[in-house]
């Protein structure tokens, strides 16, 4: 018979699997107090949760969530780092890493997605949401203000011509 303690928290990372947006697995071991202490205030200031989950109650949860795939990420000292932000807790993660390189990306889960951890430094290196926007807006905006300049003189010239051809009417007259 589980205990309820153990089912409380297979059923919150179950829910907090399925819920955040991004979901980091790292090894910790090997990490002092004092490293592990500032990697926490990091992520605590940049609104992220770190959580360690024993791995048995980790398979299960993951078995719960229907993230089955994730069971061979579940060796060794796993945290769970979660983010309703994509992109913060990998940036967090690789500039703590180089540090402490002890601590490694076993892998991840991005929207409901299992990814690699080739996949989460990609996102690390990723420009701010803002900055992509704007990108998109300027590639947007380019071909549009091209073609307004286009009618633009489409528009002058034929002005141009009229105003010609009244002035010889004019002229003429």
């Amino acid at each position: 018979m589980p205990r309820p303690d153990k089912v409380a928290k297979v059923e919150l990372l179950s829910q907090k699997l399925q819920q955040s947006n991004m979901t980091i697995l790292t090894r910790y071991d090997r990490i002092n107090v004092d490293a592990m202490t500032r990697l926490r205030r990091m992520f605590r200031d940049a609104d992220v949760e770190m959580k360690v989950f024993k791995n048995t109650l980790s398979r299960i949860a993951a078995d719960n969530a229907g993230f089955a795939d994730l069971k061979p990420m579940l060796e060794g000292s796993t945290a769970f780092v979660f983010s309703e932000d994509t992109i913060v807790p990998a940036r967090i993660i690789r500039q703590f890493a180089r540090e402490c390189p002890q601590l490694v990306v076993k892998g991840a889960v991005y929207e409901g997605r299992i990814i690699t951890r080739e996949d989460v430094a990609t996102l690390a290196v990723l420009p701010p949401r803002e900055i992509m926007l704007a990108r998109v807006a300027a590639g947007v905006q380019s071909p549009l203000s091209a073609f307004v300049n286009v009618l633009q003189g489409t528009i002058r010239s034929l002005v141009t011509v009229l105003n010609a051809a009244e002035k010889k009417m004019a002229d003429a007259a």
